[in-house]
């Protein structure tokens, strides 16, 4: 995935879009962030038909707010060129970290015009490194716990075709360099079909703190939810999910900007229910955040995406996930989707986080 960057700077206001994920992604479909569409050869999915909605009660306002920020965002774009190798992989991702880029998602119309997105949201530079998939999923808890404690976040996974046609599975870490901070994590069993006890899972974990890198991964092969939580980090989280069997677009816009006004921002998080997508939101309760959600027309070309993104970034806006997701209908155009966070302090306020799969 070595490649050449290409800069944009702010223009036109348009959309983003070129990715429609209504069902569970490559390599495990929910999570807070990362995803996108993948440019070499994505692991294995599997899918989910969970309940219909599931909620949980809305929290009570914190005691406090967190320090207001100036939100802006900056993107640049990388043609990619196929790894041949775990190293040659790594490359662009440490060249454009040291940048003070991070991963963000790719985009992609054709095999000859695509691009890999990096994002700027804070001042800092970034490394990655891949760690082997382990055997057992005790084995992947250690690693987990090692590479947590010296400070990295685990991101996704990618899997590389050896020589002889076989996958090799790698996970991806990401260290910020500007914080000073170390992860815990938690791996818990996967439950198919049954997006109530997703949900409570969920909870269950953002209680303590812990928020969801990944609600279905796969690691040891076995399809697991991957918690992370931040050690210096006082925050908890609650979830919510939200079956839309009709994907026009005021129809979604209206249910996110509910949700939105109450503190809820939506996940990389997204599953097949009985009716119609599924799809996960998160809240920081130790906020009184709230996020405005909005459509706006459709990009196809990776350039003119990115000069989409960038527009929207200098005003603060940013995709709602990395895989600039948008949807179609026979009544409505095609919209891709942004949001913009107020009163808002950490990662539910940036682009995408987690969950990047190759």
């Amino acid at each position: 995935m070595r490649g050449t960057t290409l800069g944009s700077a702010p223009r036109a206001r348009g959309f983003a879009a070129l990715a429609i994920i209504l069902a569970l992604a490559g390599c495990g479909g929910g999570g807070g962030g990362g995803g996108g569409i993948p440019f070499i050869p994505p692991s294995a999915s599997a899918p989910v038909t969970p309940q219909p909605e599931t909620t949980v009660p809305e929290t009570p306002a914190p005691a406090t707010e967190p320090e207001a920020t100036e939100l802006k965002f900056t993107y640049e774009g990388v043609v990619p060129v196929a790894p041949t190798g775990a190293a040659d992989f790594l490359a662009p991702f440490n060249a454009q970290g040291a940048k003070g880029l991070r991963y963000f998602g790719s985009a992609f119309q054709s095999p000859t015009d695509q691009l890999a997105i990096y994002v700027k949201d804070s001042d800092t530079t970034y490394t990655y490194e891949l760690q082997p998939d382990p055997a057992t999923l005790d084995e992947f808890r250690t690693q987990l716990a090692n590479r947590g404690a010296a400070g990295f976040q685990w991101i996704g996974s990618y899997s590389e075709r050896t020589g002889s046609g076989m996958y090799v599975t790698w996970h991806i870490y990401r260290k910020d360099a500007s914080a000073a901070t170390t992860f815990a994590y938690r791996v818990v069993q996967y439950q198919p079909y049954a997006m109530d006890k997703i949900i409570a899972e969920a909870n269950i974990q953002g209680a303590d703190g812990y928020y969801a890198s990944n609600m279905s991964s796969t690691a040891a092969n076995r399809l697991v939810g991957i918690y992370e939580k931040d050690l210096k980090s006082s925050s908890t989280y609650a979830y919510e999910a939200v079956e839309l069997p009709d994907l026009k677009n005021n129809t979604f816009l209206t249910a996110a900007n509910e949700r939105g006004a109450r503190g809820f921002r939506l996940t990389d998080a997204s599953f097949s229910g009985p009716n119609g997508p599924q799809f996960v939101f998160v809240k920081d309760t130790t906020q009184n955040s709230s996020f405005s959600y909005y459509g706006l027309s459709i990009q196809e070309k990776p350039a003119k995406l990115l000069e989409q993104v960038n527009a929207e970034g200098a005003k603060g806006g940013a995709p709602l996930r990395s895989s600039f997701v948008h949807f179609y209908s026979s009544d409505v155009p095609g919209f891709s989707y942004f949001f913009s966070a107020k009163k808002c302090k950490g990662p539910l306020c940036k682009p995408a986080q987690n969950r990047v799969s190759f």
